[in-house]
Protein backbone atom coordinates (compact mmCIF):
# COMPACT_ATOMS: atom_id res chain seq x y z
CA UNK A 1 0.00 0.00 0.00
CA UNK A 2 1.73 3.39 -0.95
CA UNK A 3 1.27 6.30 1.74
CA UNK A 4 1.42 9.75 0.68
CA UNK A 5 3.68 11.99 2.85
CA UNK A 6 3.57 16.07 2.56
CA UNK A 7 6.61 17.81 4.43
CA UNK A 8 6.08 20.67 6.34
CA UNK A 9 7.89 22.78 3.60
CA UNK A 10 5.16 21.90 0.85
CA UNK A 11 3.14 24.75 1.09
CA UNK A 12 1.35 24.49 -2.22
CA UNK A 13 -0.01 22.03 -3.92
CA UNK A 14 -1.50 21.81 -7.34
CA UNK A 15 -3.85 19.36 -8.53
CA UNK A 16 -3.57 18.99 -12.04
CA UNK A 17 -5.59 16.22 -14.53
CA UNK A 18 -4.34 14.57 -17.78
CA UNK A 19 -7.98 14.94 -18.92
CA UNK A 20 -11.11 16.00 -17.70
CA UNK A 21 -13.03 13.42 -15.82
CA UNK A 22 -9.88 11.64 -14.80
CA UNK A 23 -10.51 12.14 -10.90
CA UNK A 24 -9.19 15.95 -10.03
CA UNK A 25 -12.13 16.97 -8.16
CA UNK A 26 -12.03 13.87 -6.04
CA UNK A 27 -8.30 14.13 -5.12
CA UNK A 28 -8.68 17.51 -3.77
CA UNK A 29 -11.76 16.58 -1.94
CA UNK A 30 -10.02 13.74 -0.23
CA UNK A 31 -7.11 16.26 0.45
CA UNK A 32 -9.42 18.67 1.69
CA UNK A 33 -10.46 15.71 3.41
CA UNK A 34 -7.64 14.83 5.28
CA UNK A 35 -6.66 18.30 5.87
CA UNK A 36 -9.44 18.76 7.95
CA UNK A 37 -9.10 15.88 9.98
CA UNK A 38 -5.63 17.02 10.75
CA UNK A 39 -6.64 20.71 11.97
CA UNK A 40 -4.46 22.07 8.82
CA UNK A 41 -6.02 25.80 7.67
CA UNK A 42 -6.44 25.37 4.14
CA UNK A 43 -6.54 27.98 1.74
CA UNK A 44 -8.43 26.97 -1.94
CA UNK A 45 -8.00 28.75 -5.26
CA UNK A 46 -8.06 27.56 -9.22
CA UNK A 47 -6.86 28.69 -12.21
CA UNK A 48 -9.56 29.25 -14.59
CA UNK A 49 -12.58 28.03 -13.70
CA UNK A 50 -13.75 24.11 -12.10
CA UNK A 51 -16.17 22.77 -9.73
CA UNK A 52 -18.93 22.60 -12.09
CA UNK A 53 -21.92 19.70 -11.31
CA UNK A 54 -22.61 19.03 -14.64
CA UNK A 55 -19.33 18.46 -17.03
CA UNK A 56 -19.51 20.84 -19.89
CA UNK A 57 -18.16 18.77 -22.56
CA UNK A 58 -19.76 15.13 -21.91
CA UNK A 59 -22.86 16.43 -19.50
CA UNK A 60 -21.94 14.24 -16.82
CA UNK A 61 -22.43 14.61 -12.98
CA UNK A 62 -19.25 15.73 -11.59
CA UNK A 63 -18.31 15.94 -7.92
CA UNK A 64 -18.71 18.79 -6.13
CA UNK A 65 -15.80 20.82 -4.60
CA UNK A 66 -16.92 20.70 -0.62
CA UNK A 67 -15.34 23.14 1.60
CA UNK A 68 -15.01 23.12 6.21
CA UNK A 69 -15.42 25.93 8.31
CA UNK A 70 -12.39 27.61 8.50
CA UNK A 71 -11.53 26.91 4.60
CA UNK A 72 -9.49 30.25 3.07
CA UNK A 73 -10.40 30.46 -0.71
CA UNK A 74 -10.25 32.84 -3.76
CA UNK A 75 -12.71 32.79 -6.49
CA UNK A 76 -14.96 35.33 -8.74
CA UNK A 77 -17.71 37.57 -7.32
CA UNK A 78 -20.00 35.98 -9.69
CA UNK A 79 -19.07 32.53 -7.68
CA UNK A 80 -18.55 33.92 -4.70
CA UNK A 81 -22.25 35.42 -5.03
CA UNK A 82 -23.63 31.77 -6.03
CA UNK A 83 -22.70 30.02 -3.12
CA UNK A 84 -24.73 28.92 -0.40
CA UNK A 85 -23.05 29.35 2.95
CA UNK A 86 -21.64 31.72 4.84
CA UNK A 87 -18.18 33.39 4.62
CA UNK A 88 -16.32 36.19 5.99
CA UNK A 89 -14.85 38.33 3.15
CA UNK A 90 -10.91 39.07 3.62
CA UNK A 91 -10.24 41.03 0.61
CA UNK A 92 -11.23 41.93 -2.74
CA UNK A 93 -8.68 42.34 -5.65
CA UNK A 94 -8.47 45.33 -7.72
CA UNK A 95 -7.84 43.35 -10.72
CA UNK A 96 -10.93 41.84 -12.57
CA UNK A 97 -11.25 38.33 -13.92
CA UNK A 98 -14.07 37.49 -17.34
CA UNK A 99 -15.97 36.80 -13.98
CA UNK A 100 -15.57 39.48 -11.54
CA UNK A 101 -12.95 40.60 -9.06
CA UNK A 102 -11.44 37.74 -7.22
CA UNK A 103 -12.97 37.88 -3.45
CA UNK A 104 -10.44 36.21 -0.94
CA UNK A 105 -12.81 34.80 2.05
CA UNK A 106 -13.30 32.10 4.86
CA UNK A 107 -15.75 29.91 5.09
CA UNK A 108 -18.04 30.08 8.23
CA UNK A 109 -19.61 26.42 7.58
CA UNK A 110 -19.52 23.90 5.35
CA UNK A 111 -20.43 23.74 1.98
CA UNK A 112 -20.38 23.58 -1.86
CA UNK A 113 -17.83 26.24 -3.95
CA UNK A 114 -17.82 26.95 -7.55
CA UNK A 115 -14.36 27.87 -8.06
CA UNK A 116 -12.66 30.62 -10.80
CA UNK A 117 -9.34 31.88 -10.43
CA UNK A 118 -6.46 34.28 -12.02
CA UNK A 119 -5.52 32.86 -15.62
CA UNK A 120 -2.24 34.21 -15.40
CA UNK A 121 0.65 32.13 -13.95
CA UNK A 122 1.59 35.70 -11.95
CA UNK A 123 -1.25 36.91 -10.26
CA UNK A 124 -2.16 33.07 -9.17
CA UNK A 125 1.07 33.13 -7.74
CA UNK A 126 -0.40 36.36 -6.13
CA UNK A 127 -3.06 35.10 -4.94
CA UNK A 128 -1.38 31.60 -3.31
CA UNK A 129 0.42 34.46 -1.66
CA UNK A 130 -2.55 36.22 -0.26
CA UNK A 131 -4.18 32.78 1.34
CA UNK A 132 -0.82 32.32 2.89
CA UNK A 133 -0.85 35.32 4.40
CA UNK A 134 -4.36 35.29 5.29
CA UNK A 135 -3.45 31.89 7.77
CA UNK A 136 -3.59 29.06 5.01
CA UNK A 137 -0.77 26.57 6.59
CA UNK A 138 -1.69 24.64 3.14
CA UNK A 139 -3.09 25.71 0.15
CA UNK A 140 -4.74 23.63 -2.66
CA UNK A 141 -4.61 25.11 -6.58
CA UNK A 142 -7.13 23.28 -8.58
CA UNK A 143 -5.77 23.49 -12.18
CA UNK A 144 -8.28 23.83 -15.45
CA UNK A 145 -8.32 21.42 -18.42
CA UNK A 146 -4.88 21.12 -20.22
CA UNK A 147 -3.63 24.49 -18.18
CA UNK A 148 -0.78 22.57 -16.41
CA UNK A 149 0.94 26.21 -15.98
CA UNK A 150 -1.16 26.21 -12.02
CA UNK A 151 1.88 23.39 -11.68
CA UNK A 152 4.96 25.32 -12.40
CA UNK A 153 7.20 25.44 -9.47
CA UNK A 154 6.46 29.40 -9.93
CA UNK A 155 3.57 28.74 -8.34
CA UNK A 156 2.86 25.10 -6.67
CA UNK A 157 5.56 23.79 -4.34
CA UNK A 158 4.15 20.66 -5.33
CA UNK A 159 1.87 18.82 -7.55
CA UNK A 160 -0.34 15.88 -8.06
CA UNK A 161 -1.08 14.77 -11.05
CA UNK A 162 -4.40 12.62 -11.92
CA UNK A 163 -4.98 10.37 -14.49
CA UNK A 164 -7.34 7.68 -15.51
CA UNK A 165 -9.53 5.97 -18.23
CA UNK A 166 -11.31 9.29 -19.42
CA UNK A 167 -7.74 9.95 -20.99
CA UNK A 168 -8.04 6.09 -22.53
CA UNK A 169 -9.75 3.15 -22.62
CA UNK A 170 -6.87 1.44 -24.03
CA UNK A 171 -4.49 0.63 -20.88
CA UNK A 172 -0.87 0.38 -23.01
CA UNK A 173 -2.15 4.02 -24.10
CA UNK A 174 -3.01 5.39 -20.64
CA UNK A 175 0.08 4.34 -18.89
CA UNK A 176 2.42 5.64 -21.73
CA UNK A 177 0.85 9.35 -21.92
CA UNK A 178 1.06 9.31 -18.14
CA UNK A 179 4.34 7.80 -17.82
CA UNK A 180 5.85 10.57 -20.11
CA UNK A 181 4.01 13.13 -18.76
CA UNK A 182 5.65 12.27 -15.17
CA UNK A 183 9.06 11.79 -16.63
CA UNK A 184 8.72 15.37 -18.11
CA UNK A 185 7.66 16.85 -14.36
CA UNK A 186 10.44 14.99 -13.35
CA UNK A 187 13.25 16.48 -15.61
CA UNK A 188 16.20 17.74 -13.04
CA UNK A 189 17.61 21.35 -13.05
CA UNK A 190 20.04 21.96 -15.71
CA UNK A 191 23.49 22.52 -14.53
CA UNK A 192 23.64 25.64 -17.62
CA UNK A 193 20.88 27.70 -14.98
CA UNK A 194 22.87 30.00 -13.42
CA UNK A 195 24.27 30.81 -17.92
CA UNK A 196 20.70 31.77 -19.08
CA UNK A 197 19.25 32.78 -16.03
CA UNK A 198 18.68 36.24 -17.49
CA UNK A 199 17.47 35.19 -20.92
CA UNK A 200 13.93 36.02 -20.49
CA UNK A 201 12.19 35.36 -23.97
CA UNK A 202 13.61 33.95 -27.43
CA UNK A 203 16.04 31.01 -28.02
CA UNK A 204 19.23 30.99 -26.84
CA UNK A 205 22.47 29.31 -27.35
CA UNK A 206 25.73 28.79 -25.39
CA UNK A 207 28.44 28.25 -28.18
CA UNK A 208 30.85 25.51 -27.86
CA UNK A 209 33.13 28.43 -26.77
CA UNK A 210 30.88 29.42 -23.94
CA UNK A 211 29.69 32.47 -24.79
CA UNK A 212 25.93 33.22 -25.01
CA UNK A 213 23.74 34.11 -28.19
CA UNK A 214 20.36 34.99 -29.07
CA UNK A 215 19.01 33.50 -32.16
CA UNK A 216 17.15 35.62 -34.90
CA UNK A 217 14.07 33.56 -34.81
CA UNK A 218 12.21 33.70 -31.28
CA UNK A 219 10.00 30.84 -32.07
CA UNK A 220 10.53 27.87 -33.97
CA UNK A 221 7.72 28.30 -36.10
CA UNK A 222 10.22 31.27 -37.38
CA UNK A 223 12.90 29.72 -37.80
CA UNK A 224 15.56 28.90 -40.81
CA UNK A 225 18.32 27.54 -41.96
CA UNK A 226 20.43 30.10 -40.63
CA UNK A 227 19.70 29.48 -37.06
CA UNK A 228 19.71 25.76 -37.70
CA UNK A 229 23.15 26.28 -38.57
CA UNK A 230 24.26 28.29 -35.46
CA UNK A 231 22.47 25.64 -33.26
CA UNK A 232 24.72 22.83 -34.73
CA UNK A 233 27.43 24.24 -33.26
CA UNK A 234 25.56 25.15 -29.30
CA UNK A 235 26.58 23.56 -26.56
CA UNK A 236 23.13 23.73 -25.27
CA UNK A 237 20.09 25.57 -26.71
CA UNK A 238 17.70 27.57 -24.00
CA UNK A 239 14.20 27.83 -25.30
CA UNK A 240 12.20 30.71 -22.70
CA UNK A 241 8.79 29.89 -24.36
CA UNK A 242 7.52 26.59 -25.33
CA UNK A 243 9.48 23.61 -26.49
CA UNK A 244 7.07 21.91 -29.25
CA UNK A 245 8.03 18.88 -31.64
CA UNK A 246 8.51 21.24 -34.69
CA UNK A 247 11.52 22.89 -32.93
CA UNK A 248 12.57 18.91 -31.66
CA UNK A 249 12.06 17.78 -35.59
CA UNK A 250 14.53 20.27 -36.80
CA UNK A 251 17.12 19.24 -34.12
CA UNK A 252 16.77 15.65 -35.32
CA UNK A 253 18.24 17.51 -38.99
CA UNK A 254 21.69 17.84 -37.08
CA UNK A 255 24.25 15.02 -37.07
CA UNK A 256 24.45 15.96 -32.92
CA UNK A 257 21.71 17.58 -30.97
CA UNK A 258 22.75 20.04 -28.10
CA UNK A 259 21.39 20.02 -24.21
CA UNK A 260 18.25 21.36 -24.13
CA UNK A 261 17.05 23.84 -21.36
CA UNK A 262 13.56 25.09 -20.77
CA UNK A 263 12.27 27.08 -17.72
CA UNK A 264 9.48 23.91 -16.60
CA UNK A 265 8.18 21.49 -17.51
CA UNK A 266 4.65 23.45 -18.29
CA UNK A 267 6.73 24.55 -21.37
CA UNK A 268 7.28 21.23 -22.74
CA UNK A 269 4.86 20.31 -25.65
CA UNK A 270 6.53 17.19 -26.80
CA UNK A 271 5.25 13.80 -27.80
CA UNK A 272 6.30 11.03 -25.97
CA UNK A 273 7.88 9.37 -29.14
CA UNK A 274 9.92 12.53 -29.94
CA UNK A 275 10.99 12.78 -26.26
CA UNK A 276 11.66 9.00 -26.53
CA UNK A 277 14.31 9.89 -29.29
CA UNK A 278 15.97 12.34 -27.37
CA UNK A 279 16.88 10.15 -24.78
CA UNK A 280 17.60 7.75 -27.22
CA UNK A 281 20.06 10.18 -28.75
CA UNK A 282 21.64 11.04 -25.28
CA UNK A 283 20.48 14.38 -25.34
CA UNK A 284 21.27 16.14 -21.99
CA UNK A 285 17.65 17.62 -21.12
CA UNK A 286 16.78 20.01 -18.18
CA UNK A 287 14.41 22.91 -16.82
CA UNK A 288 15.16 26.02 -14.87
CA UNK A 289 13.06 25.16 -12.41
CA UNK A 290 12.37 21.88 -10.88
CA UNK A 291 9.26 20.38 -9.99
CA UNK A 292 8.22 18.05 -7.02
CA UNK A 293 5.36 15.47 -7.77
CA UNK A 294 3.90 13.99 -4.66
CA UNK A 295 1.81 11.31 -6.13
CA UNK A 296 -0.41 10.08 -9.52
CA UNK A 297 -4.06 8.98 -8.40
CA UNK A 298 -6.18 6.71 -10.70
CA UNK A 299 -9.71 6.94 -11.37
CA UNK A 300 -10.38 3.44 -13.73
CA UNK A 301 -13.87 4.95 -14.56
CA UNK A 302 -14.67 6.85 -17.57
CA UNK A 303 -17.57 9.21 -18.20
CA UNK A 304 -18.55 7.12 -21.20
CA UNK A 305 -19.02 4.13 -19.63
CA UNK A 306 -15.69 2.17 -20.03
CA UNK A 307 -13.95 0.88 -16.66
CA UNK A 308 -10.50 -0.60 -16.31
CA UNK A 309 -8.95 -2.26 -13.31
CA UNK A 310 -7.24 0.23 -11.19
CA UNK A 311 -5.04 -2.66 -9.61
CA UNK A 312 -3.87 -3.34 -13.24
CA UNK A 313 -3.16 0.57 -13.99
CA UNK A 314 -1.47 0.88 -11.17
CA UNK A 315 0.69 -2.19 -11.11
CA UNK A 316 1.73 -1.18 -14.70
CA UNK A 317 2.51 2.50 -13.85
CA UNK A 318 4.49 1.23 -11.00
CA UNK A 319 7.19 -0.19 -13.10
CA UNK A 320 8.25 3.50 -14.13
CA UNK A 321 7.13 5.46 -11.86
CA UNK A 322 8.58 5.84 -8.32
CA UNK A 323 6.10 8.29 -6.32
CA UNK A 324 2.88 7.11 -4.70
CA UNK A 325 0.48 5.57 -7.22
CA UNK A 326 -3.48 5.67 -5.73
CA UNK A 327 -7.09 4.78 -6.36
CA UNK A 328 -8.55 7.50 -5.24
CA UNK A 329 -11.64 5.73 -4.69
CA UNK A 330 -10.62 2.48 -2.50
CA UNK A 331 -7.11 3.35 -1.19
CA UNK A 332 -8.09 7.33 -0.19
CA UNK A 333 -8.03 6.44 3.52
CA UNK A 334 -5.30 4.45 3.93
CA UNK A 335 -3.36 6.28 1.63
CA UNK A 336 -2.57 9.33 3.68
Amino acid sequence: MYRLIISDAIKSIAVVGMQKNTGKTETLNWLLKRFKIDNTIVGLTSIGIDGETVDQVTDTAKPEITISDGTLFATSERHFCAKAFAAEILAVSQQRTALGRLVTARAKETGKILLSGPVQTGWLKKCVLELQNKGAQKTLIDGALFRMSSASPVVADALILATGAALSINMRELVKQTVHTVRIINLPCSSEKEFFANCSDGIWIKTQQGNLQKLNSQTALAMDKTDLAEMALAQTIFVAGGLTDRLIKLLFELKTIPGIVVRDFTKIFVSAGNFARLQARGVEFGVMNCSQLLAVTVNPWSPTGYSLSSEQIIDQLSCHITVPIIDIRKQADAAF
